[in-house]
This record gives structure tokens, sequence and C-alpha cells, in this order.
């Protein structure tokens, strides 16, 4: 196999890429030359303690945020670099992201809101809306698919946001912290989504979380530390994941002492 070939078969890879923030004289180093590649069709947890850039990470490898330097693809393809309009387009027709606001729209129905970014794109038929109603009743949401986003509690349109997203069918689908606001029931529910979705769907999952249970739903789990990539759990279980958080965290407070 070429190396060509290899990288069409990686959902996402990030090469070298660096984050920087703030001003040349007083900078802020979020990602530190991060390297990693993402196989199609798994699902991976990135857990990191506070400030480690694990949600940097997510928004480069989106397209959210620019890196300063480094290059970012997706299913072997870089991001454009021919203006912020084809950036777009590439990340509507490859990615699809959860936002820990929710971002929804308040003045139209649960329903409309799952629909809307395939209408945007021209589609939206009949089939569509039977599919957004069934993504619905498996968040545990079908009797709510008329009413406001007003009407809904935080968790239940933390489920809103992550059917539309769904909907859509991204190949690569990144959340960032999406059962923070969750009950531990409907945590399970959306947990089990994005799992089903890529042993039946073939997506790929990228999750940022500080929770072991939810990490040890994931295939594999990358930690991050001080803007870089320090250790990878294979099948993990929440026992093991927890445990090298707890690693992570001390070694954070022993640096940050010794800082002071």
């Amino acid at each position: 196999m070429t190396t060509a070939q290899l990288h069409r078969d990686e959902a996402v890879r990030l090469t070298d890429v660096t984050m920087t923030y703030g001003s040349a004289d007083n900078p802020t180093v979020a990602l530190r030359g991060v390297s990693l590649a993402l196989a199609a069709g798994t699902f991976t947890a990135i857990m990191g303690p506070s400030g480690s850039g694990k949600s940097t990470l997510l928004q480069c490898a989106a397209g959210l945020d620019e890196p300063t330097s480094g290059q970012v693809a997706i299913g072997g393809a870089p991001f454009p670099t021919t203006g912020e309009a084809d950036v777009t387009v590439f990340r509507r027709d490859r990615i699809g992201f959860v936002f820990q606001q929710y971002n929804l729209i308040g003045h139209i129905s649960v329903l409309d809101n799952v629909l809307l970014p395939i209408r945007l794109a021209g589609a939206g038929g009949r089939s569509d809306v039977s599919a957004a109603r069934a993504l619905l009743a498996e968040l545990g949401l079908e009797h709510v698919a008329e009413r406001l986003p007003a009407a809904l509690s935080g968790g239940q349109q933390q489920r809103v946001a992550i059917a539309r997203t769904l909907l859509a069918r991204p190949a690569v689908l990144f959340a960032d912290e999406p059962t923070g606001a969750l009950d531990s029931a409907s945590g399970r529910a959306v947990l089990a989504l994005l799992r089903e979705s890529c042993e039946l769907h073939g997506r790929t999952v990228v999750m940022v979380t500080h929770d072991p249970v939810a990490a040890a739903w994931a295939d594999s789990v990358v930690f991050l530390a001080d803007g870089l990539v320090v250790d990878r759990l294979d099948r993990p279980d929440a026992a093991a994941v927890a445990d090298r958080m707890t690693h992570l965290a001390t070694g954070a407070a022993a640096t940050s002492s010794v800082g002071v």
C-alpha cells in the first residue's frame, strides 16, 4: 500500500500543528507541534487536564481555527488555502461539529433546527424529515419535535444539537463535551448513538471529554498535556482512563508548583 493510499484511509491527520495566541511579546502556546493520525470509522476521545490544549486541537482539526503552523487533512485532503468560502464548503461537505453552546435557532421548532443544515445545503425532503424524527426518537425527544428550543432543558437542547449534526451525515464528527450537560441516562443514549454512527455508518467520531466513563465508549483515548500528545490508550475502560488522568493531573500540578 502506498503512502497516498494510507493517507486516504485516515479520516483526520494533524502534522506538526502549533497554535499560539496573543502577542509576540506575550504569547500563549496552546499546541506545540502536534502530529496525530486517526483512522476512518473510529471513535477517539481526547482528554487532558484543564489548559492542555484539547479544545484547541478539536477546533483546529475541524477547521474552526487556523493553526499558526502545520497542516490538517480530512480524508487525505488538506484544508484549502484559497479563502474562507472554500474552507466553509470543505467543512460543510466533510465535517460535523457539536458545540457546547448548542447554537440552536430560537424562533424555529426543534424539528426545523435539526433539518436546517441540510435544507441550507439544498436537501431536506420527506425522507430527511422522517430520518430527523427517527433521530429525535432515539434521543428521547420525539415529544418535543414541534416545540421551540427555549421550552427545553439544557440537556434536551444538547441532544437536539447532536441530532442536527448526525442528520447531515458527516464523514467526521467532532464533539466538544457532548455529554457534559446531560444526566447519566441521556449521556448513555448520546454515546450509544455516536458509537453506532461509527459501527453501522462508518463515520469517524472525535470527542473531547473530561469523563472517563464517556471516554470508555471510544476505541482509543488520546491524552494531552501542555499542548502535546503525551499518551494513548487503546480499548479503554473507565478505571484505566481515570488512572491515566490522575497521573497527568498530578504532573500538571507539580509543574505548576515548580513554576510558582
